[in-house]
């Protein structure tokens, strides 16, 4: 669903197979910085359907969107655990609530 999703976007040039998607750990940036979407394969502490049940729905603009809630981006972050990571997680605790 997220293969086709992907390759429905960005049309016939999208070169990432489900292989790429389900096996090992990757991080897969799409956009740049401010306005991107990070997918991130291999966090096997993370289980989709909870974070799911979990996530805010909010606004972009006029465009309905889903965000991961919180807690799961701090999970995510200390798992992912590079520099810019550990930033963002002091930086996403400082803002309270």
């Amino acid at each position: 669903m997220l293969l086709k999703a992907l390759k429905d976007f960005f049309g016939e040039c999208f070169d990432i197979s489900i292989r790429d998607i389900t096996e090992g750990k990757h991080i897969f940036q799409f956009g740049v910085a401010h306005v991107r979407i990070d997918i991130i394969t291999g966090l096997d502490k993370i289980n989709f359907e909870e974070a799911w049940n979990k996530r805010i729905i909010g606004r972009y603009g006029s465009v309905g969107t889903n965000y991961i809630s919180k807690e799961d981006l701090i999970k995510i972050k200390h798992l992912a655990g590079r520099l810019q990571d550990i930033a963002d997680i002091e930086q996403t605790q400082s803002l309270g609530a």
